[in-house]
């Protein structure tokens, strides 16, 4: 018996094949749609993005928020808000260490508590904490700290910097080395208006100038009276000729 195409269209009304092809067509329709809802779910909900970055190969993209902060006279610690934690089974590359450095000296840690020694007492630094991930580090949270003063490094003039670093300790306006080479105190801010070779001329000035301050290197400044006319009277007549000063 052949079945050509009329006999084909004429079945297509059967019911039976009829619930047959909308079941079949049912499944097949689920079969494609089924692993494009999953892709969605799963890859392009960005699960994670906001500490890991937007695909499988991201560094973390935003950087740690401090929580708190603790400086002492060596050392800085930190508090961090921790990441959330996970597998990496949601195609995403976890956090896995946190770093903290100031200049050179830095500490790595898995933990969201860092704590890095061995700075040195009453310094400024600049520092900054980042997260590390397997692709590798992500942005810098930078921010500045000066280190307690111990007291064995004393800051005279006040003004942040330690003596052993400041290069003029009292801040009066001469170098601590040019204070030491001329006899002058460099913990002493008063001796800078002082005139230690009495030529009229402040220490502080002699050492802008590039002069010995101990040495009187500047001719002095006369100051004379105008010229005066007399009418002569007699062989000695008396005459005023004023005062001369010199400074």
């Amino acid at each position: 018996m052949k079945i050509g195409p009329k006999s084909l269209w004429e079945s297509a009304f059967n019911p039976s094949l009829k619930l047959f092809l909308s079941w079949f067509y049912s499944v097949a329709i689920s079969l494609i749609i089924a692993p494009a809802v999953q892709a969605s779910s799963l890859g392009f909900q960005k699960w994670g993005e906001m500490y890991w970055g937007d695909n499988t190969v991201s560094t973390p993209i935003v950087a740690p928020t401090i929580l708190s902060s603790d400086v002492g006279t060596h050392s800085v610690a930190l508090t961090l808000q921790d990441f959330p934690s996970g597998t990496g089974d949601d195609g995403w590359s976890v956090v896995t260490a946190f770093k903290l450095q100031c200049a050179d000296q830095s500490v790595t840690s898995q933990s969201n508590i860092l704590e890095l020694d061995g700075l040195v007492t009453n310094t400024a630094y600049e520092c900054f904490v980042l997260a590390i991930n397997a692709i590798g580090e992500g942005p810098k949270n930078s921010f500045s700290i000066i280190t307690e003063n111990d007291g064995s490094d004393p800051d005279t003039d006040g003004d942040g910097t330690p003596n052993s670093v400041d290069e003029d300790d009292d801040n009066d306006g001469m170098p601590d080395d040019y204070e030491t080479d001329n006899g002058f105190d460099p913990l002493d801010a008063s001796d800078a208006e002082m005139d230690a070779d009495s030529d009229g001329v402040s220490n502080v000035d002699e050492y802008l100038a590039g002069t010995n301050p101990n040495q009187d290197d500047y001719p002095p400044v006369l100051i004379v009276p105008d010229d005066v006319e007399v009418v002569s009277t007699g062989a000695l007549t008396q005459v005023n000729l004023g005062e001369a000063t010199a400074s």
